[in-house]
């Protein structure tokens, strides 16, 4: 249960955090930057 319960909850989290970038992603190009996504890079 609990190896679910956490897998569930890291799923969630991944989920989360991409969709994060894809809104910041989103703002940049708004923004007309040339590189919407500089921070992904490192």
């Amino acid at each position: 249960m609990t190896n679910i319960l956490t897998y569930q909850s890291a799923f969630n989290a991944s989920a989360a955090i991409r969709a994060v970038i894809a809104s910041t992603c989103i703002v940049f190009i708004k923004n007309g930057e040339a590189n919407p996504c500089p921070d992904v890079r490192g």
